[in-house]
């Protein structure tokens, strides 16, 4: 039941022994679900981009994609923003083996929830999961979190890129904290 804006308290620590720390006051504050207009609509996956170890892959959706194990085509992906802070995020991927033509293999997946994203430089991005199916030619699976349940994104502001066309998340990983990034994976969108 906290309502949107900042809130703060005063905390202390103890231990056992009595002993007692400074009095510290923490603030905090509290987004309303939505936020920045320009996020709000419809946004079309062109392409991502996986830089690993010096090597780059982009995928074009709509283009075949083929590695050593097989050939996929990501149909589309689509992630819309509505006004009232709620998201859903949908994406289909056809595949087939190397010589083989495509068939029955296929996966379809929906996520939905609600998102905070103030905007601006300072602005981290949240996305909070509460839905998500995904059916292949294996079968039908979905979950839906109980109340007070969810799976948590953070996107950091420095990851964000948003124009009026364009959207684009930019994850860097340091798998072995020396600084340099290992892996950087970027999503490039476009509003329809």
């Amino acid at each position: 039941d906290i309502e949107p804006g900042e809130f703060c308290y005063i905390i202390c620590v103890y231990d056992t022994a009595g002993n007692i720390s400074a009095p510290q006051e923490i603030c905090v504050t509290v987004n309303d679900w939505g936020g920045s207009e320009a996020l709000v609509g419809t946004w079309n996956l062109i392409r991502w981009e996986d830089l690993y170890e010096g090597t780059t892959e982009t995928e074009i959706v709509g283009e075949e994609y083929c590695d050593e194990f097989g050939c996929e085509t990501q149909e589309y992906g689509i992630l819309t923003f509505e006004a009232d802070g709620t998201y859903e995020y949908v994406e289909r991927y056809i595949e087939r083996d190397i010589d083989g033509a495509y068939g029955s293999a296929f996966d379809d997946y929906t996520e939905r929830g609600k998102w905070s994203y103030p905007g601006g430089s300072s602005s981290d991005m949240v996305l909070v999961q509460y839905y998500y199916s995904e059916e292949s030619e294996a079968g039908f699976q979905e979950e839906t979190y109980a109340a007070g349940e969810a799976y948590t994104y953070i996107i950091p502001a420095e990851s964000i890129e948003l124009t009026t066309t364009n959207f684009n998340v930019t994850d860097r990983y340091d798998d072995d904290g020396d600084g340099n990034f290992e892996e950087i994976y970027a999503q490039f969108f476009e509003k329809q």
